[in-house]
């Protein structure tokens, strides 16, 4: 099974299906993440442990965590802010800032994974961010380096496209409580004498992601020198507390 799915991957750098075939370029089916997925669920039920899925991608996928759920496995997942906001869409624009892995998949398995992180099937959002330099992206679509630098803006950009979509209640518990459920990492309460950590954010705040604002020696991002609403304003880690 494992030199099939190595098999299905070589050479794919975007998703399988009608906009991969625009490009010219081969697609990875979704059957290469569900296959895997499939197989470690069985393994997870049969030893009675844990299991963890990061960058899920697929509305397959999706699927077999919620029916896992449901027989009482013990399986959490996350997926990335880049699947979550965009689809395969936008592979037509052969812009490298989209190229990661899993590749974006399509319209219904992004809509498929906003639908699991509502119900709770997704448990977490990652960033996902893999910063690159300009040298490994300012190429052709299927030579460059996989990766986008995302860290900076996934929180302002989750509350502007995703917070009406599943609530706000939920979405900061993807960031914050379940994973830290995940990692087995006691949660942490806002009160006297605790170490402070926990950020201010301001949803209504503009900024510019530029070479000034930048705080990544990257900048292989699809909004760098673009005007992104929300900002954090505050970080408080340990004892101290950053203003931004």
């Amino acid at each position: 099974m494992l030199n099939w799915t190595i098999w299905l991957q070589i050479g794919k750098c975007l998703n399988e299906g009608l906009n991969n075939i625009k490009t010219g370029l081969k697609g990875l089916p979704n059957i290469a993440e569900s296959i895997i997925i499939n197989r470690d669920l069985a393994l997870a039920k049969y030893n009675k442990t844990r299991i963890h899925f990061s960058h899920v991608s697929t509305a397959e996928s999706v699927s077999l965590i919620k029916k896992a759920k449901k027989e009482g496995i013990k399986v959490t997942a996350d997926a990335s802010i880049m699947h979550l906001l965009f689809n395969d869409e936008k592979i037509l624009e052969f812009d490298s800032s989209f190229k990661c892995n899993p590749p974006l998949r399509s319209k219904k398995d992004q809509e498929a994974l906003i639908s699991g992180l509502k119900d709770g099937t997704i448990d977490a959002i990652c960033t996902d961010h893999y910063a690159q330099d300009s040298e490994s992206k300012i190429v052709e679509f299927d030579q460059a380096e996989y990766g986008i630098s995302t860290a900076q803006w996934t929180f302002a950009k989750a509350y502007e496209k995703l917070a009406q979509l599943i609530g706000l209640e939920t979405l900061t518990e993807a960031f914050t409580s379940s994973p830290r459920a995940i990692l087995e990492i006691e949660k942490n309460e806002i009160e006297v004498g605790n170490s402070a950590n926990f950020m201010v954010f301001s949803e209504d705040q503009t900024w510019n992601l530029d070479s000034k604002s930048n705080k990544s020696k990257s900048v292989n991002s699809p909004f760098f020198n673009t005007e992104i609403k929300g900002k954090v304003i505050a970080c408080g880690v340990n004892k101290d507390i950053t203003l931004y």
